[in-house]
């Protein structure tokens, strides 16, 4: 088994395994950056991010998860604030 998982590690299976397989992949990835329909490199994380379609503040979604996150960020400020009195008052 290879140590790490990548693609670069797949076409050298191929090449070395695979040979007609590999030939035509090669050709259609070829065929493909030559007309720029593939990038040559991942999306960065940052730009999938913008891409993402966002709720809008009226959405049900968004207010039940505003309402969640509100819920989460009280019940751990109010442990916080009130743990050191509760010890101290034992």
């Amino acid at each position: 088994m290879a140590k790490t998982l990548n693609t670069l590690n797949l076409w050298f299976h191929l090449q070395i395994h695979h040979l007609e397989s590999y030939e035509t992949a090669q050709k259609k990835v070829n065929l493909n950056l030559k007309q720029g329909t593939v990038t040559s490199s991942q999306p960065k994380i940052h730009g999938m991010f913008q891409k993402q379609k966002k709720w809008p503040k009226s959405d049900e979604r968004s207010k039940h998860i505003d309402k969640l996150i509100t819920e989460t960020i009280i019940t751990e400020t109010n442990h916080l604030l009130w743990s050191p009195i509760v010890a101290l008052s034992t």
